[in-house]
């Protein structure tokens, strides 16, 4: 924490001196939550990094754009760190990626408009190629699985499984209450989301029609810029 509370304030200083700083957004944020080594922790989340849990997928997030971005302001709407590309292709005005991508404008939400919303119906979480959970509002499906991967070097080593379950992350971020039986009008709801992202994204072997092969270099070098 020394060593980013002190390489943070040098990019400022430079900021600063540069008189820059009027003009740069500046992004604080985390791929991913606390492995829980060390003194880490994500309470009052459940999990750590690597799983589907909220404390391995929720992270801190601090931006300022002098000017343009209310200070002291609180967003809670779902965004991911994949719609800071297309956000920036916004502000910048200029095209994003001419294939779909995954990311969103978000640039109302940074901007605090009263009426912005997240751009996510349903978020999908997965662990590997494995789809493990959706998030729809507040509400989150833990799916029934019978095997789980618990490691990202080895996909043949694979976890027990676990029952299906569904928590409101409103009052239970232990995610640790299962509504499934009181709610089964979100259930019914929630299992049309995994649907259409297995068909969609692909579920482990199970290829989806929206994903594009993975790319493999025969050789490769490092690019170096010249002297």
């Amino acid at each position: 924490m020394e060593e980013i509370d002190w390489s943070t304030g040098e990019i400022l200083k430079a900021l600063n001196r540069l008189k820059l700083s009027d003009s740069t957004i500046i992004i604080f944020t985390s791929d991913n939550g606390s492995n829980g080594c060390s003194g880490g922790s994500n309470a009052p989340l459940a999990g750590a990094k690597g799983s589907t849990m909220e404390g391995g997928m929720r992270v801190p997030m601090v931006v300022r754009w002098m000017g343009r971005i209310p200070a002291g302001t609180i967003c809670n709407e779902l965004t991911t760190t994949m719609d800071i590309l297309p956000t920036f292709c916004s502000l910048a005005d200029t095209k994003g990626p001419a294939r779909e991508i995954d990311g969103h404008d978000i640039s109302d939400l940074l901007l605090g408009k009263a009426v912005a919303r997240s751009p996510y119906e349903a978020f999908y979480y997965y662990r590997r190629r494995q789809l493990q959970a959706v998030r729809m509002g507040s509400w989150k499906y833990h799916l029934e699985l019978k095997v789980t991967h618990p490691r990202w070097t080895t996909p043949e080593v694979l976890g027990k499984g676990r029952p299906a379950k569904l928590v409101n992350l409103n009052d239970n971020l232990a995610e640790n209450k299962d509504l499934s039986s009181a709610r089964p009008d979100i259930v019914k709801k929630m299992k049309r989301h995994v649907a259409r992202a297995m068909k969609e994204l692909g579920n482990d072997d199970q290829p989806g029609c929206g994903q594009r092969p993975a790319k493999t270099l025969a050789s490769s070098k490092p690019m170096l810029l010249p002297r």
